[in-house]
């Protein structure tokens, strides 16, 4: 856009050119659903950086998430002409400019919004606000709860104590909840910082429970595999039903370079004993999509938000290539997302692994659990060319020089 506006400036000879364009609309794209938002974002920024200059119409309302084109021209017509008068023209007085975020303040547990180009606020269908959603420093988005005064809206959840993160219509197929007087949408926005990773573990030790604690460099090449030596282990004292269980690692390479990733999912089990290392003692054996993945992580490469579903291959025994289960984007000839487990359950080469199937990308993984400093461990994809992208026969660990796991689940 920038090298639009720029060349345009130069080819017509005028430097005080004015550039009207049109927000893209909400569509069911088949990428990630939270790309079209990061566009919507980069728009807003790129007419937000230029004032006057340039205008954007905020078309949120009036597209179809079924159809590219949607059909209502008119409407997104009258929009670019408003702006054009107001802006080009001199009508000065013209409502032609959508709602756009100025400043924010935190209020107890509430985040307070303040917008330019409103007077006050409708909402769609004159019920509540949608499409807010507010995260602490879990990372765990809620859908919130919107109060509107004057110009104003203060946003909050019961379930999130100290927020961090707050976003609008962060999904690619979210339509206009809410109109300034003259009937133009707010468009989506973003505000917050991901959490780092003390933010992360502060919040877990918090809020959630440790259930393990493990070394995978000592911890590993255990007697009759059987059992696991791990640094914690309160599985016993697990008596609740659990909603989500978290997986934090933090490595440190020979080189010194620090890697963590944190992965939380629903429930997958109500058995803490077999959300640690799979053992043929724990019975652990789990070939399963899980729900609700978020990622968060500093390894290059690796995919970190929100996602729907991802997929986990836990157990203790061999495992081969086939994608036996069918697993989308899985494929036959490179150990990966979707492997075939030994149809025996029993002691083998093991496998703890976490894919994020959205991404067709692994988040973490731990194999051959008997190799102890010289077992498989990787967090994103293994991209060294001719290796297995989840890590199988890497024998990397030996390139660490710690690697700790900590399990967690609600309490």
């Amino acid at each position: 856009m920038e090298a639009l506006f720029d060349g345009w400036k130069k080819a017509f000879e005028n430097p005080g050119f004015k550039f009207y364009f049109v927000q893209l609309s909400p569509y069911n794209y088949w990428f990630y659903p939270d790309e079209l938002p990061e566009i919507w974002e980069a728009q807003e920024a790129f007419a937000a950086a230029h004032g006057p200059e340039v205008g954007m119409a905020v078309i949120n309302d009036v597209g179809n998430v079924n159809d590219i084109h949607p059909k209502d021209k008119e409407t997104v017509g009258k929009r670019l002409a408003m702006l054009a008068r107001k802006h080009t023209y001199g009508e000065k007085t013209l409502k032609a400019d959508s709602p756009r975020l100025v400043n924010t303040r935190r209020k107890a547990n509430a985040v307070r919004l303040i917008f330019s180009n409103v007077e006050s606020w409708r909402t769609s269908d004159n019920g509540p606000v949608r499409h807010f959603e507010i995260a602490g420093s879990n990372g765990i988005f809620h859908p919130a709860l919107v109060k509107i005064n004057g110009r104003e809206l203060l946003v909050s959840s019961d379930k999130v104590a100290y927020p961090v993160m707050l976003r609008y219509m962060w999904h690619q197929a979210d339509e206009a909840s809410l109109f300034n007087e003259a009937g133009l949408p707010l468009g989506a926005f973003r505000v917050g910082k991901e959490p780092d990773l003390r933010q992360i573990q502060a919040e877990l030790d918090k809020t959630e429970q440790l259930v393990f604690r493990y070394d995978f460099r000592t911890g590993s090449g255990f007697g009759d595999k059987t059992k696991v030596n791990y640094l914690v282990d309160v599985s016993d004292k697990v008596v609740r039903k659990f909603d989500r269980v978290t997986y934090l690692i933090t490595a440190t390479t020979q080189d010194g370079i620090s890697e963590w990733v944190c992965v939380s999912m629903n429930a997958f089990t109500q058995d803490a004993k077999k959300i640690g290392v799979p053992t043929v003692a724990s019975g652990a054996d789990f070939q399963s999509n899980v729900k609700e993945l978020i990622v968060r992580g500093s390894a290059p490469g690796l995919k970190t938000g929100n996602f729907s579903e991802g997929n986990i291959e836990f157990w203790p025994m061999n495992y081969s290539r086939n994608n036996a289960a069918g697993v989308a984007g899985a494929r036959n000839d490179l150990f990966d997302l979707g492997d075939a487990k030994d149809s025996q359950y029993g002691l083998g080469y093991g496998s703890m692994q976490i894919h994020n199937s959205t991404a067709c990308e692994t988040v973490f993984s731990y194999n051959n659990f008997a190799g102890g400093p010289n077992a498989d461990f990787g967090i994103g994809n293994n991209s060294v060319s001719g290796q297995n992208p989840d890590w199988t026969f890497s024998g990397n660990l030996r390139n660490y020089k710690d690697a700790i796991l900590s399990v967690y689940v609600t309490k």
